[in-house]
């Protein structure tokens, strides 16, 4: 496929896990809390939720679902199984794809010492202007709870743009698991106020950590105060032993134009890229009711 920020690789790197399969990722906070969504299955894992009469499930791993495990007891209604593959191609018996289409293309790094010296021409001297000129000058970072972040993200211009999703799931991910988010903030040392903002998820587990949300303010748009907090992020995750940084979701071409700018952004960190192969869709019986 033609991809505009990079190369697109067939494979992950070895090791790296889906963030949906992470032990420390809650799946169930994902879909909609009146949907009712429960975690089911396991290896892979997946996510199962209600918009009556529909019930629908959702698995993103390279292993076929095993429906038997997210229905043990044969209880369950009946459901559509939503089946999105990794880097696999193949397509077993009983499941059909409805398009084409890369289901996403997702952004990868792998943490090297001088992980800086990958990125853009223009992101490096923006992250030594940081460090030179900004922080601990004009500009200090701290961890916040979430209600000061969201107040800072809403007055951003990413809170009215499509991309307001991203700082949704962030908040019913925190309610499913409390403490799983990570806000830390950029604040302006002459008034205290918070300009941008990162939230993360880390998995000690996998040595991985996800870029959940993240937003700046208009009058701030010339400051590298975003770029500021992802290399913390990756310094704290070196610290930390952690081999992987998931920059999360990248435009592609027919999708919507507000995930372009910032994509776009991320691409500067030049990541590795991965398409996942089109969704796949499978039909289970169940009960009525």
């Amino acid at each position: 496929m033609e991809f505009p920020y990079g190369k697109i690789t067939p494979t992950l790197p070895q090791g790296c896990i889906p963030y949906e399969q992470w032990p420390e990722f809650k799946l169930e906070a994902l879909p909609q809390p009146f949907c009712n969504p429960v975690a089911v299955g396991h290896s892979p894992k997946g996510v199962r939720w209600s918009f009556w009469p529909l019930t629908f499930e959702e698995y993103v791993s390279d292993q076929e679902p095993d429906l038997s495990a997210s229905d043990p007891h044969s209880t369950a209604r009946y459901r559509f199984i939503m089946w999105r593959r990794v880097t696999t191609t193949r397509t077993p018996k009983c499941w059909w794809a409805l398009s084409r289409a890369p289901s996403r293309v997702e952004g990868f790094i792998i943490l090297q010492p001088d992980y800086w010296r990958m990125w853009s021409e223009n992101a490096r001297r923006q992250r030594k202007r940081w460090l030179t000129q900004i922080v601990h000058k004009t500009y200090t970072t701290e961890v916040v709870g979430l209600t000061e972040f969201e107040e800072a993200y809403k007055k951003s211009t990413v809170a009215r743009s499509t991309l307001r999703e991203s700082i949704k799931i962030a908040k019913q991910m925190e309610a499913a698991s409390p403490g799983a988010v990570t806000y830390k903030v950029a604040k302006r040392l002459s008034d205290g106020a918070i300009k941008a903002g990162f939230a993360y998820i880390d998995s000690p587990t996998t040595q991985s950590s996800y870029y959940a949300v993240g937003f700046y303010h208009k009058d701030t748009q010339d400051l590298p105060l975003t770029l500021g907090l992802i290399d913390e992020w990756c310094t704290n995750a070196q610290k930390k032993g952690y081999r992987f940084l998931h920059l999360g979701h990248f435009w592609q071409p027919g999708e919507s134009r507000a995930w372009k700018g910032f994509s776009l952004f991320k691409s500067k960190l030049n990541p590795i890229y991965v398409a996942y192969p089109p969704r796949l869709w499978r039909f289970a019986r169940g009960k009525v009711f």
